[in-house]
């Protein structure tokens, strides 16, 4: 087995790396060591530039739900634990998303202004609330329009 497909030998190797980074960081920018090693890792960068894209784009199409909550987690601070509990019913309609994988209709409603987390919504019900700008006024004026016209 490769060393360094192993947790010590990676720990290992990321530590000689870090080493690396601070000695040639301190080198002045005129070194030619620093030049030329610079030259040498851009010139790897743009070699392998369309092998890294298609790993990623590979990546990514293998853990789109896994990516979207580790997004969620950021943009809104709540824990996985967190976010499982909010569950997987919309909190206005009431339909069942994000199941199965399903993650691309379930959203996360939150408030523009202080970031507070709400609950879940359907892709519609997420919508809804976008078009009226999350404005209870202006819910309650259509809400009135569609009562006096049905």
């Amino acid at each position: 087995m490769n060393w360094r497909k192993t947790p010590e030998g990676k720990a290992k190797l990321a530590a000689y790396r870090r080493e690396w980074d601070k000695k040639i960081r301190a080198l002045p920018d005129d070194d030619p060591r620093k030049i030329k090693l610079l030259a040498r890792g851009r010139k790897q960068y743009n070699d392998n530039k369309d092998k890294r894209r298609e790993q990623q784009n590979t990546y990514y199409a293998n853990n789109k739900r896994h990516i979207r909550r580790l997004r969620q987690q950021k943009e809104f601070g709540i824990s996985p634990e967190d976010n499982e509990a909010l569950g997987y019913n919309c909190h206005i309609c009431g339909v069942e998303v994000g199941q199965n994988g399903q993650d691309k209709d379930r959203h996360i409603d939150h408030c523009h202004s202080t970031g507070k987390v709400r609950g879940v919504l359907c892709n519609c019900c997420n919508r809804g609330l976008g078009y009226y700008k999350d404005s209870p006024e202006l819910l309650m004026k259509a809400a009135k329009y569609l009562e006096k016209l049905c």
